[in-house]
C-alpha cells in the first residue's frame, strides 16, 4: 500500500473584535513596503514593522459589533496579504507612466522621487501604507476597505486605494482610502436605493438621544460618542426646544453647557442656528453669553437674535477672542464684498451684482444697528488695529466709500489709520 501522508494544515488567522473600532492590525507581508507612519501616513525612514492602524466604520445604533461583511473583510486582509499586494502593485504599475507625466519630475529629482521601473516590484520601495479603513458598505458578503498611505512623488497628498477583497475599485490620493460614498454604492449597484432612502429620511424630525456604553464591551461606539457630544446642540438644531428646556429645569442639562468637542456653549449655538425661542429662554435664565452676539452676525446672520441680546442689556461692543466688536468684524466683511463687486463691475461683469448686493445689505443692516446703539467705531483689537486699519489691503476707492458711508468723513480728513 502506498504511503499516504497527511497534507499540512494551513492555520487561518482570525480577527477577534473586542469593542475597539480603532485598533491595529499586523500584516507581515506589508513590511515589504516603505514605512508610512509619519503625519497623515507620510513616508519616513523608520523600519516598517507591518503594523497598520485599523478603523472600522460604525453605524449609529445599539449593536455593539461590526457587521458580518466587515469581519469577513478584516479576516480576508489577514489571510490574503500577498494577493492584495499583487493587486496593489498591478494597479499602481498600470497608472505609473501617466502619473510620471502629471508630476513631470526630471533628472536627479526623477531618480529620487519617481524613477522608471524595471518591474512592478520596484513600486514597493516608493510607497507605504499606515491606515486601513473598513467601510459599512459591502458587496457579496465583504465590506469595501481603503488603504491609506504615502508615496515618494507626493509627500503632501500620498496615495489611497479602495478595494473589495483583491479588486481595486479606486486609486488616487490618500483621502481616496476613506471616501467610500458614492463610489462603492455605484460599484455594488445600490446607489439609487441608498440615495432614495437618505432623501426620504428627515434627520431634523428625529429626536436626538444619548447612548450608554454597551454591556458586552463596556464601551461606546465612535458615532455614539459623537451623538452624546452633540446631544444638547442637536436638540437646538432640530428645534426640540421643549425637551431642552425641560432638561435644563430638571438639572440634567446645564444652561451653560459646553461640550469638550464644540467651541460654542448653548446660547452661542442657539444664536448661530437662529433658534430664537431657546435664545430668549437662555437670556432669561442668565446663561453666559460669551460670544453670542458675534455668532448672530456670522455667515448665517441672525438679526432678530442680535436684537434680543442687545435689548436684554448685552454690550454692543462685547469683543471676541481677538478683541474685536461686531462693528469691526462686519465692516471688514462689507468692505471686502464691496471691493470684489467694484472690481467685477469695472471689468464689465455684472452677473453677480444682485447676489453681492443682497449680502452687503444684510451686513449693512447689522452695521447701521451697531451705530444706532452707540458702538465704538474706533475700537482697536488686540493687535492694535482699528476697523479702518484692517481694510488697508483693499483698494483705496473702496476704503473711501466705506468711510463716507459709516464715518461720514472724507479720506483727506482721516490720516491716523496710516500711522
Amino acid at each position: 500500500m502506498a504511503d499516504i501522508r497527511e497534507l499540512p494544515t494551513i492555520k487561518m488567522k482570525e480577527y477577534i473584535f473586542q469593542g475597539d473600532w480603532e485598533s491595529e492590525l499586523e500584516l507581515t507581508n506589508f513590511k515589504e513596503f516603505r514605512n508610512a507612519t509619519g503625519s497623515y501616513t507620510s513616508l519616513n525612514q523608520n523600519t516598517n514593522d507591518g503594523i497598520l492602524k485599523l478603523y472600522i466604520e460604525d453605524i449609529l445604533d445599539d449593536n455593539p459589533d461590526p457587521t458580518k461583511p466587515q469581519i469577513n473583510t478584516v479576516n480576508y486582509i489577514l489571510n490574503n496579504q500577498q494577493t492584495i499586494i499583487q493587486s496593489i502593485l498591478e494597479k499602481v504599475n498600470s497608472d505609473y507612466s501617466r502619473l510620471q507625466n502629471i508630476y513631470g519630475y526630471e533628472g536627479s529629482e526623477k531618480e529620487e522621487f519617481m524613477p522608471d521601473l524595471n518591474t512592478a516590484l520596484d513600486i514597493k520601495g516608493l510607497i507605504g501604507f499606515g491606515n486601513i479603513h473598513v467601510s459599512r458598505f459591502s458587496k457579496d458578503g465583504y465590506a469595501y476597505y481603503g488603504l491609506e498611505g504615502g508615496c515618494t512623488w507626493d509627500d503632501e497628498h500620498g496615495i489611497g486605494l479602495i478595494l473589495n477583497r483583491d479588486e481595486v475599485i479606486e486609486f488616487g490620493s490618500a483621502d481616496e482610502a476613506f471616501s467610500f460614498y458614492p463610489k462603492v454604492l455605484k460599484h455594488n449597484g445600490e446607489y439609487e436605493t441608498f440615495k432614495k432612502e437618505q432623501e426620504s429620511r428627515d434627520i431634523r424630525k428625529v429626536m436626538p438621544r444619548k447612548y450608554n456604553p454597551s454591556q458586552k464591551y463596556g464601551k461606546l461606539k465612535p458615532k455614539q460618542y459623537s451623538a452624546n457630544q452633540s446631544y444638547e446642540y442637536d436638540l437646538i438644531t432640530r428645534n426640540f426646544n421643549d425637551e431642552l428646556i425641560k432638561q435644563i429645569e430638571k438639572g440634567t442639562i446645564d444652561k451653560d453647557h459646553k461640550s469638550e468637542s464644540w467651541n460654542d456653549n448653548l446660547i452661542e449655538w442657539a444664536a448661530w442656528r437662529k433658534n430664537n425661542e431657546v435664545l430668549k429662554y437662555l437670556v432669561k435664565e442668565n446663561a453666559k453669553t460669551r460670544y453670542a452676539i458675534h455668532r448672530c452676525t456670522e455667515n448665517n446672520t441672525n438679526f432678530e437674535g442680535l436684537k434680543i441680546l442687545i435689548e436684554s442689556g448685552i454690550d454692543i461692543d462685547q469683543v471676541n477672542a481677538i478683541g474685536e466688536n461686531i462693528f469691526s468684524h462686519q465692516l471688514l466683511k462689507y468692505a471686502t464684498l464691496l471691493d470684489i463687486k467694484n472690481k467685477w463691475e469695472k471689468s464689465g461683469d455684472f452677473s453677480n451684482s444682485e447676489d453681492m448686493n443682497l449680502k452687503m445689505n444684510r451686513i449693512d443692516q447689522v452695521l447701521q444697528y451697531c451705530i444706532k446703539n452707540g458702538t465704538n467705531k474706533y475700537l482697536k483689537n488686540t493687535y492694535g488695529f482699528d476697523p479702518i486699519k484692517k481694510l488697508r489691503h483693499l483698494n483705496e476707492e473702496t476704503i473711501d466709500e466705506v468711510k463716507k458711508r459709516y464715518y461720514e468723513i472724507k479720506s483727506n480728513k482721516w490720516k491716523f489709520w496710516k500711522k
